[in-house]
């Protein structure tokens, strides 16, 4: 099924009706000092726009990289696409319990294309609360937000979240080059 068919059938778990951009996965994953990430975890990689890059970067290093895709279509894809990288169908919720299958008890970097305006309060409160209690202090986070979501509620919500959560948050310049254009949040603990 194709971005835009998934997006209709499930727009709150989706979020957009394309896949980021290379401008915009570049503003991503460039931020993230990837000398000091022994343990990165994308969340919501879709069919793996951000995922490629991802991969150059972890197989340079000692990095144990997984991927957590909630939607059974994304994850059939993305298997065929990457089936090197391990990719739990699961909630970002279970973040703990993933950790331990994979034996690790931190995370350096989560790299997300979750749609975060579209959660409710609960969720982004519980999704964020279970990744912080694995993230020690330096470790990275970097999501994107579409232009349109910026002024919605749940999109002011969550930017003021993050400023309650981590040490650090800078908003990146207007991706344009994206559809919709975004903005990234790149966080520090």
């Amino acid at each position: 099924m194709d971005h835009f068919a998934e997006f209709l059938r499930t727009p709150r778990e989706i979020g957009t009706i394309s896949p980021s951009s290379k401008s915009l996965v570049a503003a991503m994953v460039d931020w993230i000092d990837w000398n000091r990430v022994e343990v990165a975890v994308e969340y919501g990689p879709g069919k793996g726009a951000i995922t490629k890059e991802i991969v150059q970067r972890v197989r340079r290093r000692r990095t144990t990289f997984f991927a957590i895709e909630l939607n059974a279509s994304f994850a059939t894809s993305f298997r065929k696409a990457f089936p090197d990288v391990s990719l739990h169908e699961d909630s970002v919720g279970n973040i703990a319990a993933i950790c331990a299958e994979h034996g690790v008890t931190k995370i350096d970097c989560v790299i997300s294309g979750l749609p975060w305006a579209t959660f409710s309060d609960e969720q982004q409160e519980l999704y964020l609360h279970e990744m912080l209690k694995k993230m020690p202090r330096g470790a990275q986070f970097v999501s994107f937000a579409y232009l349109v979501g910026l002024p919605l509620t749940s999109g002011r919500r969550f930017r003021r979240r993050l400023d309650d959560v981590f040490t650090s948050v800078e908003t990146s310049e207007i991706v344009w080059k994206n559809f919709p254009p975004a903005v990234v949040y790149r966080c520090r603990k």
